[in-house]
């Protein structure tokens, strides 16, 4: 786990991440490409998925990341950037972020 990590300005671009990471602060990251949804064929224990409850991503990089089944409860998305980004249908919590009015999704 790695809550509460400061990871501001992170370059993650392409990462695989499948972790808890509540309250992480990942403000202004590179995470485009991330893939971060639920794999399937790695599913014996249990769906397993990006967790970022409470999490700050303020200005990320999400462009092109997968998300499907990612959880973002109560995360701050200020300007994030989501655009290509797909799975957003299937993220939990999308609709309790804030900020959602001013990231950027496909139009």
């Amino acid at each position: 786990m790695l809550d509460k990590a400061n990871l501001s300005g992170a370059d993650l671009r392409g990462a695989r991440l499948m972790s808890k990471l509540d309250d992480v602060n990942l403000e202004g990251a590179n995470l485009s490409d991330l893939k971060a949804g639920a794999d399937m064929r790695n599913q014996p224990m249990g769906l397993i998925r990006i967790v970022l409850t409470h999490a700050s991503l303020k200005g990320a990089n999400l462009e092109g990341a997968k998300l499907g089944g990612a959880i973002l409860t109560d995360a701050q998305i200020h300007n994030a950037i989501f655009v290509g980004a797909t799975g957003l249908k299937e993220v939990l919590g999308l609709d309790s972020t804030q900020g959602k009015e001013t990231a950027t999704f496909d139009p």
